[in-house]
């Protein structure tokens, strides 16, 4: 398991998330009404989301160990 950040260039942190031991991961929106979002992988959560320049996935914590 994985943590991670989603960090927007001009608003800081926005979202956090957790990728699961399988690959699949759930993001939580930290705006003023909280909502959570499921994807079957990190790559389709950067795809959804059209993570580009502005936008970054930062992993916060290893969980593994």
């Amino acid at each position: 398991m994985r943590i991670f950040q989603l960090i927007r260039a001009q608003e800081g942190r926005v979202a956090e998330g957790i990728v699961w031991t399988d690959g699949r991961v759930v993001l939580r929106w930290l705006s003023g009404t909280t909502s959570m979002e499921c994807y079957d992988s990190i790559s389709d959560l950067r795809s959804v989301r059209e993570l580009s320049g502005r936008s970054s996935v930062i992993l916060v914590e290893d969980g593994t160990s």
